[in-house]
This record gives C-alpha cells, structure tokens and sequence, in this order.
C-alpha cells in the first residue's frame, strides 16, 4: 500500500526511470533502454533519464550515443559531477583524450576528490604523452590514491617518458601484477625502456 502511494507522487517520467534502472540492474538492457527512451518521450527535460540513457550507451560500448545523450543532461543539471564523469569516460572510450581530459576537469570542479575522473586524467595525459602533466596529477591527488597501483603504473611511464629511468624503475617495483596485466602495453612499453637502459 505504502509503495502504492509513494508511487501517485512521482511524476511519469520519475516511473519510467526507475522501472528502467530495475531492469537495467537485472540485465535486461534493451528493456531498460526504452524505459528510458519513454521517459524521454513524457519529458524531454527529464536529466535522470538521459543520464542513465548514456551510461547505459557506454556500458553497451556506444560511446559517441553516450557521448551525445550525456550532454543533453547537462544542460538540464550543470552541476552534475557523476554526468561529467559518465561523459569523460565516453570521451576516453571513443579516442577523444583532449575531451575527455576537458570534462574530467569539470567533474572535478564539482566533486575535487572524485578518484575516477583523476585516473581518467592520468589515462589521457599518458595517452597524450604529456608526462609533466602526468606527475602534476600525481602530486595533486588525494592522499589515500597515492599508493594505488594504477597512479603507480603512469608515475613510472611518465619518469620513463621524461628520462628518468632509476625513478621510473623504482616506481614500477611497485606496481601490483594485476595492473600490469590490465595495461600490459604500457607495463610493456616500460619494461622495455628500463631493459635498453641496463644493456647500456
């Protein structure tokens, strides 16, 4: 009875959502996906809806949807860190770093101690090779990041980048396997600068 009549409340568009998040959670993706196109269709307004409609895009690997659905939402909620985020890693996916570098930015103007919208900086200034940038970050991150083997991992390509190779080789020890095996090309692309240095 009570959900019966919290549900009389809610506006149509709030409905659909939350059925489309249910569904969403329970893994039924394209069933969510028009749940939120609904609510859409009641109120083109409604930034919940596009917010869960392009992080749904970029967890189904639609990334420039996602990309074009996520800035719809924030002229509807300016000041929304978790869009801004959703956006950044939209524009990572599709190969945008400059972008994507420009809206992690954001998200942290709203939310500074926002972890994934760091990593997401350090990915791109890497992929950007702007190294200085890269341990500007690394300076600036919250404390309890510091010792995170990801931040760890773009140190030492950053150190490597730049030359410093005992520093880079002294940061990378401490790099956990794991991560090595998720960014295998740049644990690579390290290993292989501090080998041609030691044959030296």
């Amino acid at each position: 009875m009570l959900v019966t009549e919290q549900m009389q409340y809610q506006a149509p568009a709030e409905l659909l959502t939350k059925v489309g998040e249910w569904l969403e959670g329970a893994g039924h993706l394209e069933m969510a996906r028009m749940y939120y196109e609904s609510a859409l269709k009641v109120d083109t307004t409604f930034a919940l809806a596009l917010f869960r409609l392009g992080k749904l895009a970029y967890r189904t690997g639609n990334y420039v949807e996602a990309t074009k659905v996520l800035r719809r939402a924030i002229k509807f909620t300016p000041d929304h860190a978790p869009t801004y985020y959703q956006l950044a890693l939209s524009y990572e996916k599709s190969g945008r770093l400059r972008s994507a570098v420009h809206w992690a930015r954001r998200t942290l103007h709203y939310n500074p101690e926002h972890d994934g919208a760091f990593l997401v900086l350090l990915r791109c200034y890497a992929g950007l090779r702007w190294w200085r940038s890269v341990l500007r970050i690394c300076i600036a991150l919250p404390q309890r990041m510091h010792q995170a083997g990801e931040v760890k991992l773009w140190q030492a390509l950053a150190y490597t980048g730049l030359g410093q190779f005992s520093r880079a080789s002294e940061i990378f020890e401490q790099v956990p396997d794991r991560i090595r095996k998720r960014y295998e090309k740049e644990s690579r692309q390290i290993d292989q600068q501090l080998s041609s240095v030691e044959d030296i």
